[in-house]
C-alpha cells in the first residue's frame, strides 16, 4: 500500500470513529471533513472509494443500527430513541428506519423487545459502569 492510500485509510477510519462517536449529534459532511483537516469533496470521494457507501448512508446505517439495539433493548419511547441516534423528528425516523429495516420501529420493537434496564445510556445505548 502507498503513502498515499495509507493517508487516505487512516482519514476515513477517523471520520468513523468521530461519527460513531457523534451519532446523536448534527454532522455535515463539512464538519466531518473539518475534523480530518480535508476538503469535504476529497472526504466524500475517500470515503466512498474505503467503504463503498457514501458518508451520509454510512451515518444512516450506524443510527439505524443504534436504533435497533435501543428499541430492543429499553423501553424508551421511540421519539427519544429517534433523537438519541441523530435524528430531528419521530416522522423523519420513522420513515427513514422502515425503508432500512423493512418496517415501522414499533413493529421492529414488538417483534425483538428484551426488556432491560431501564436505565441503559441512551446515546450509546449501553448500560451504565459501576
Amino acid at each position: 500500500m502507498h503513502g498515499r492510500e495509507t493517508f487516505a485509510l487512516q482519514k476515513v477510519q477517523q471520520a468513523i470513529v468521530f461519527m460513531d462517536r457523534h451519532l446523536s449529534d448534527r454532522l455535515t459532511l463539512p464538519l466531518i471533513a473539518g475534523q480530518l483537516k480535508i476538503s469535504p469533496c476529497h472526504f466524500a470521494h475517500e470515503f466512498k472509494r474505503a467503504t463503498g457507501v457514501a458518508p451520509h448512508q454510512y451515518l444512516i446505517q450506524r443510527r439505524i443500527e443504534r436504533a435497533r439495539h435501543l428499541l430492543a433493548s429499553s423501553d424508551l419511547p421511540i421519539a427519544d430513541i429517534a433523537l438519541a441516534v441523530g435524528f430531528a423528528n419521530q416522522s423523519h425516523f420513522s420513515a427513514l428506519f422502515h425503508r432500512v429495516a423493512g418496517m415501522t420501529p414499533q413493529v421492529y420493537r414488538a417483534a425483538r423487545h428484551r426488556p432491560g434496564p431501564q436505565d441503559s445510556d441512551i446515546r450509546t445505548g449501553t448500560p451504565p459502569l459501576g
